[in-house]
């Protein structure tokens, strides 16, 4: 049970076509986007719509009982507590 993905053709100024194939015959396809489940298909390309600036990992199982891997979407939303008399804070990454 394996995919590959086969292409990723820009389509119009914000959508992404991608292609993709299994070693299985005529397999179900379930197609993960930034982690999300997005759709159960039989088709072998899925569309995607991206914003200018986003970037997106797509994801594509061929079996109902594999699982996504966790990915986050790209995004990041930070929240603090302002300290009296500080000119600048420092922002530090760190995975979970």
């Amino acid at each position: 049970m394996s995919v590959s993905i086969d292409s990723t053709v820009r389509i119009s100024a914000n959508a992404w076509r991608v292609g993709y194939s299994s070693d299985q015959d005529d397999p179900t396809f379930y197609v993960y986007r930034d982690g999300r489940f997005v759709a159960a298909t039989r088709a072998t390309h899925y569309d995607f719509l991206v914003a200018p600036g986003e970037s997106l990992v797509v994801q594509v199982l061929d079996s109902v009982s594999d699982a996504a891997a966790n990915i986050a979407d790209g995004r990041v939303e930070l929240h603090w507590n302002r300290v009296a008399g500080a000119d600048h804070y420092r922002i530090d990454g760190r995975r979970a």
